[in-house]
């Protein structure tokens, strides 16, 4: 952001233009690029984020605010956000039916993402369950015996070393839960605790 004195910082914030001692502060387009770079800095990110927003409608920046920042809200924040400060360019009767639409989309990426990463776990554990992921490493193996006289210890051993990290990765993927219903299951079964909370962390980075 830019450089603000302590006494520009102040006066700003007097003014409306900066929140409560000085920070943030949003005088125009540029200031407001600046603090939507800037939120990574915030110590309350959805105080600031509101902060944010506000100056952009006063400004008639809504255009900049960027989608994401909207599903940090609750499903009525958004509507009633929409409805009373809208989009740039939309007219009125268009903005629930926007805030609906955004929704709609975001719902549907995060069954894509949710499908992918199931078959992702479904292909991982297949591999190991099938002996692919050994006989692979063997392949590798044996071709880093064949290539090291040829091309070298170093170059050959990342042969081995490809298949190794992949199938440590297939081997982390095969070992996550797929869904709330595996993980009860789980711990019907009795699973330690210290695997279901690694697992868990899995699901959540």
């Amino acid at each position: 952001m830019a450089d603000f004195t302590e006494k520009q910082r102040e006066n700003l914030a007097e003014k409306g233009k900066a929140m409560p001692h000085g920070g943030f502060p949003i005088r125009n387009r540029q200031d407001h690029l600046n603090a939507i770079r800037a939120i990574g800095r915030a110590k309350d990110k959805p105080k600031t984020r509101r902060w944010i927003i506000k100056r952009a409608k006063q400004l008639d920046l809504l255009d900049l605010v960027p989608e994401e920042w909207l599903q940090h809200m609750s499903t009525t924040a958004v509507d009633n956000f929409l409805a009373h400060y809208g989009v740039k360019g939309m007219k009125w009767g268009q903005r629930k039916a926007h805030s609906r639409e955004m929704r709609r989309l975001n719902k549907e990426s995060r069954a894509r993402d949710k499908a992918e990463r199931s078959e992702n776990i479904t292909r991982a554990r297949e591999r190991f369950r099938s002996g692919k992921a050994r006989e692979d490493y063997k392949k590798a193996k044996s071709e880093y015996k064949a290539q090291r006289h040829v091309i070298g210890k170093r170059e050959a051993k990342k042969i081995l070393t490809k298949v190794r990290d992949q199938n440590v990765k297939d081997y982390e993927t095969a070992n996550s839960f797929k869904n709330g219903k595996e993980i009860a299951g789980a711990i019907a079964l009795g699973v330690g605790a210290t695997v279901l909370v690694s697992t868990l962390k899995a699901l959540s980075s």
